[in-house]
């Protein structure tokens, strides 16, 4: 590194294969600029966006380094102060009770001797458990004697060893199966720290599917918290909506374009009562999404539904999730099932009941992830 260096821009993401690990730091200010202005005193950021920051910095592996304009008179403005301060109250608030303390978790694989899964609880940076070398993805479980309810989890992989995790799936256990919690990002990489938010579920099992590593696991510690609850959002807007590249391959191409133009105004509508979308390739799927039309009339709402995966069009039979909709025809907002996690590369819904017999299914955005 030196000035002028010109791969700058390999400093935003690093290099998987590199032979040095360094933290990434987040530079933001208090204030939209990095110095003082009497007028912007209304435009300190709030307790819940250094909140969120937080969560997007140190919780992704990163470091937060937070600029304070100072005044005309070399001090830090009395706003700006104070919500730093009930920023730092209100983290520690929503992480000061873990759950997982002194659980011990089951496992299915660790290496023995003292690299074993009760590391993970022990709140000593130094231990960790890990895997035997040639086991590349593992599942470790917790247990509580009662149900709790849960909306934040820390992980941290043994940094001084590298990091190694390149995806995982959170799961809580609701009535005997297994589901993936409700977030807002990819549970990719974790690194030294990686924390995550998701919708609160109320559980006595949750548990963590390593699916991909670099190497042999090597997990240091993994914390639970209820923050109670916040104004976290877990449902997307119709341009926010993130999905696996797809086709309709029964559908009109004109048509089906209309369901993956991000833009809720346009409708995608669809005669009969299956649609069948191809991923292209086959890919770990997880969650289906569907924005119903928007217009005033609200054209073509399902009621009741069916979601099957299949690696082959003509055998898409695998049954992932069914149920119905709930008040859909008074309250036409984006529509989220969640599954446990299934490769495929074919998704087939079938609308089971509409909510008006007559006339095809309107979709205005449809979303795999």
């Amino acid at each position: 590194m030196y000035p002028g260096y010109p791969k700058y821009r390999e400093l935003q993401y690093g290099h998987a294969d590199g032979n040095q690990w360094t933290a990434a730091e987040c530079d933001v200010s208090m204030r939209p600029g990095w110095f003082y202005h009497p007028e912007e005193d209304d435009k300190v950021k709030t307790v819940e966006q250094l909140t969120d920051l937080y969560y997007r910095s140190v919780g992704h592996n990163a470091t937060l380094l937070l600029n304070f304009p100072v005044d005309r008179y070399g001090l830090i403005h009395p706003v700006d102060s104070a919500n730093a301060v009930n920023f730092y109250k209100n983290v520690q608030k929503q992480l000061a009770d873990n759950l997982l303390k002194g659980v011990l978790p089951k496992v299915s694989n660790e290496r023995g001797g003292k690299y074993t899964a009760k590391a993970v609880t022990d709140g000593d940076y130094d231990t960790y458990w890990a895997t035997e070398d040639s086991v590349t993805s593992a599942v470790i479980e917790f247990e509580w004697p009662a149900p709790q309810k849960v909306n934040r989890m820390l992980l941290q992989e043994y940094i001084p060893l590298g990091q190694r995790v390149q995806s995982f799936v959170v799961e809580y256990n609701k009535d005997g199966e297994w589901l993936p919690v409700k977030l807002n990002e990819e549970t990719t990489t974790i690194g030294y720290k990686r924390l995550l938010r998701f919708e609160t579920v109320t559980t006595d099992k949750l548990r963590i599917n390593f699916t991909e590593s670099r190497g042999c696991l090597c997990i240091n510690n993994i914390e639970a918290y209820y923050a109670g609850e916040t104004h976290d959002v877990f449902t997307a807007k119709a341009e926010e909506l993130r999905t696996y590249p797809f086709t309709l391959p029964q559908v009109d191409e004109a048509e089906a374009g209309k369901c993956a133009d991000k833009d809720a105004a346009t409708t995608c509508f669809v005669d009969g009562n299956t649609l069948l979308i191809d991923l292209g390739k086959e890919q770990t799927v997880s969650s289906f999404h569907y924005l119903p039309d928007q217009s005033e009339y609200n054209k073509g709402l399902i009621a009741a539904y069916e979601i099957s995966v299949g690696t082959e069009a003509g055998a898409v039979n695998q049954v992932v999730s069914s149920g119905e909709f709930s008040n859909i025809k008074n309250n036409p907002i984006l529509q989220s099932v969640y599954f446990t996690p299934v490769t495929a590369r074919y998704v087939l819904l079938k609308a089971v009941r509409m909510v008006e017999n007559d006339g095809p299914m309107g979709f205005a955005e449809l979303g795999i992830q």
